[in-house]
């Protein structure tokens, strides 16, 4: 299994880099994020372990 840690995870890049490697089960993903509004983190967010 391979491990990616994606920065910005809320940013343009980041949401559109996550959306690419969730499509794939044998990667495990985490997600670092600025403190936004809750309504800017949507649910593409789910099973990924925020840091």
């Amino acid at each position: 299994m391979k491990k990616f840690l994606i920065c910005g995870a809320t940013g343009f890049i980041g949401k559109n880099v996550i959306l690419g490697l969730s499509k794939n089960k044998n990667y495990q993903i985490h997600a670092v994020r600025f403190n936004r509004k809750a309504y800017d983190t949507p649910k593409m967010l789910f099973g990924i372990e925020q840091i």
